[in-house]
């Protein structure tokens, strides 16, 4: 068995303005057992990975390629123990340029390294099992770029937003 890392915060998850959705305490950096005690002891049958976003933030700040490597371990540890379970992952939204690194101090995250992430999603996790579903065009413009009125605060989506999120989901997983 394997030891979690020393030194766990957790944070609050982030949830839409009435939002009644159920959400397990978020840990970073996740401990090693996140999968056993997060997931497999649930037996879904369908999982949604949804991973990327943050990790170009303040509090971490990883690569396209080392976050793409962490979610393909993520996939591996539940395809193993739960081979039926279909897995999607699902490509980071955008945001608006007011928290790009060139609008806000100490982060990564530029829409350019979100869409790099799910190419690394594409490119690192090639098995046959894992469905990748792009959601980040459904909140931009026809030039790419994200539109307002889709966000909360520029980061996170507001009800709007989620609406179309949802609807995208829904042509892959219902």
């Amino acid at each position: 068995m394997e030891k979690k890392r020393p030194g766990l915060q957790p944070y609050p998850a982030r949830l839409p303005v009435g939002s009644r959705q159920t959400v397990l305490p978020a840990l970073w950096p996740p401990p090693v057992s996140l999968p056993d005690e997060g997931v497999l002891k649930f037996k879904p049958k369908q999982l949604v990975y949804m991973i990327g976003t943050n990790d170009l933030g303040k509090t971490v700040m990883q690569s396209p390629k080392d976050i793409a490597i962490n979610v393909k371990e993520l996939v591996e540890t539940v395809h193993y123990n739960l081979p039926e379970c279909e897995i999607y992952v699902v490509s980071p939204l955008p945001c608006l340029p007011m928290h790009d690194y060139k609008h806000t101090p100490g982060v990564l995250r530029s829409n350019d390294l979100l869409k790099m992430i799910y190419k690394e999603f594409k490119k690192t996790i090639p098995y046959e099992y894992v469905t990748f579903i792009n959601a980040y065009p459904i909140l931009c413009n026809k030039k790419g770029e994200p539109i307002e009125a889709y966000f909360e605060d520029g980061l996170h989506i507001n009800h709007d937003g989620y609406v179309r999120y949802t609807n995208c989901l829904k042509e892959y997983i219902l």
